[in-house]
């Protein structure tokens, strides 16, 4: 004859039944139908293409399941893994762990050129999406975006694109003749960029253009300005020096009355 006895009741959290017979005053015993819980323990699982290691908090019984967060494995991300009881064996099932987004009002401060400024999301960016944020509006004298990523759930910023620009206080040097000016730019410059300026800004007696360019933050000048005499330059006339009282472009040449002291008669200034 045979009977039945619950796994359970010598072993707690094991589910079937021990087939007990009796033959000729033999009682044997079959476990085979026993089916062992899994209990709490540290279980390999997989997503988003890498190994991870999960732990469980509670005994899963034979055939039955229990789900883990998936950030207990990488807080990046979200959703859910569930895990299968098989005989003591734990293994996963299936899982729903996706990347993180970044979440609306997120506060992020952005540093560059020595200077911050904080900024927060205005919306919802899921993970690997991004933002962009001017470089001026940290730092004035840099031009193009910040680009602003979403990795799993924290912002990383990229300063790559910034370019440092000329601003009209930014200045160069240039010399006409035995005179060093300074230049500055009439506006607002991009990184690469040139820009024509008269001569004529820097005295009435310089003529042609020159040449200002902005080049990492930096200004300068390519002069092709021609020096002329100044109204105020004198002219040695017998020992004497003589106002010219006009302007005389580069090349130019006057005739000037009034020959000095006893002298008559006009004379030619180049």
């Amino acid at each position: 004859q045979t009977s039945t006895l619950q796994c359970g009741s010598l072993a707690s959290g094991y589910l079937g039944d021990i087939t007990l017979t009796c033959n000729e005053g033999v009682i044997t015993a079959d476990l085979s139908a026993c089916k062992a819980p899994c209990p709490a323990a540290a279980v390999s699982v997989s997503f988003a293409s890498a190994p991870h290691s999960v732990s469980t908090t509670a005994e899963i019984l034979h055939g039955q399941t229990g789900s883990v967060g998936c950030n207990t494995a990488d807080t990046g991300f979200t959703g859910s893994i569930v895990l299968s009881c098989t005989d003591g064996v734990l293994s996963q099932s299936s899982e729903t762990c996706a990347e993180r987004a970044c979440e609306e009002d997120l506060g992020y401060e952005l540093h560059l050129g020595g200077q911050s400024a904080s900024r927060t999301l205005a919306a919802e960016v899921a993970h690997g999406q991004s933002v962009t944020s001017s470089c001026s509006s940290v730092k004035e004298n840099y031009d193009h975006d910040i680009t602003v990523t979403c990795i799993k759930g924290g912002l990383s910023a990229d300063y790559s694109a910034c370019v440092l620009a000329c601003l009209t206080s930014d200045t160069a040097d240039v010399t006409l003749g035995p005179t060093t000016h300074t230049v500055s730019p009439a506006a607002r410059m991009a990184e690469g960029e040139t820009a024509t300026k008269q001569c004529s800004d820097l005295g009435a007696h310089y003529t042609g253009t020159m040449q200002v360019s902005c080049s990492a933050g930096t200004v300068s000048v390519v002069s092709s300005c021609s020096v002329g005499c100044a109204a105020t330059d004198t002219a040695q006339v017998f020992n004497s020096d003589v106002p010219l009282g006009a302007i005389l472009a580069d090349g130019a040449t006057a005739t000037l009355q009034d020959c000095p002291g006893a002298y008559v008669g006009d004379f030619t200034a180049s």
